[in-house]
């Protein structure tokens, strides 16, 4: 393509215009901050599940570890699957209630937060 050829493309190619009512806009524009909240908010919940889990599942290691004596090689991983496991189970529980309430039929144990 020549020079000529080139600039009576580049005039050709006029940008389009587009004819769009204000309310159209503004439902536009308010349906795209609701998927970017929507979008934050889940990337934050995940973000925070992740890091309470990894808290959640690391702070029993060290102490099975620390008080009992358990090793890196083999219990300790069987016990972080297990627990991987279990939740994966319970990942669709509706309510900590409900979590409390299942430990306390199959363990016997219940759990109580001190309001104090």
């Amino acid at each position: 393509m020549n020079r000529s050829e080139r600039r009576r493309n580049k005039k050709s190619q006029k940008d389009a215009v587009l004819y769009i009512k204000k309310s159209e806009l503004e439902q536009k524009l308010q349906e795209s901050y609701q998927k970017g909240y929507e979008n934050a908010k889940k990337a934050v919940t995940d973000e925070v599940t992740a890091e309470v889990f990894t808290m959640l599942l690391g702070l029993p290691m060290v102490v099975l570890k620390d008080q009992y004596g358990w090793g890196f090689r083999k219990r300790l991983p069987r016990f972080a699957d297990q627990v991987i496991a279990e939740y994966m189970k319970f990942d669709k529980v509706k309510s900590l209630k409900e979590l409390q309430d299942f430990i306390y039929e199959s363990s016997g144990m219940k759990f109580i937060v001190d309001e104090a």
